[in-house]
């Protein structure tokens, strides 16, 4: 332990820096509906400065392919799974990455299906449950 922390020091003294650590996770946020944007923070990071980030978005956890700014448009593809960014700090020292918070993501039409769910409760249950499916047709149809 001694040696490692003065090997530490050391390396610090020559380097003139220290590499990123995160110190808080970057923060998704946006709603898990397919077509909806989820945009991510950095998070916050110690370290030499200055920081340049890099963002990979993923999809219960693997890679999204070309998914790498700070924003994310969800596809069909995200309905049923997770979405997260794994932001990456880089200084002249090194580099680390952080992942942030998973959404959950379902697709628009489970969204309308929600929503009227929402109206059925929220109304004391008194919509008839044909015309609710009568209702989210209607809407399907308006939309495609």
């Amino acid at each position: 332990m001694y040696f490692y922390s003065l090997y530490n020091l050391q390396f610090r003294i020559l380097t003139g820096g220290e590499a990123p650590v995160n110190l808080t996770a970057p923060v998704v946020s946006g709603t898990g509906v397919v077509g909806q944007t989820l945009t991510t923070t950095n998070g916050t990071w110690s370290g030499t400065l200055p920081f340049t980030y890099a963002y990979q978005w993923q999809r219960n956890g693997l890679p999204i392919s070309g998914a790498t700014s700070s924003t994310y448009v969800l596809v069909s593809a995200d309905a049923g799974t997770n979405v997260r960014c794994v932001v990456t700090a880089t200084n002249a020292i090194g580099a680390a990455s952080a992942n942030s918070n998973a959404i959950a993501v379902i697709s628009f039409e489970q969204s309308l299906i929600n929503t009227f769910k929402t109206m059925v409760q929220n109304d004391g249950g008194t919509y008839e449950a044909e015309s609710c499916q009568l209702a989210q047709l209607t809407a399907l149809n308006a939309i495609a």
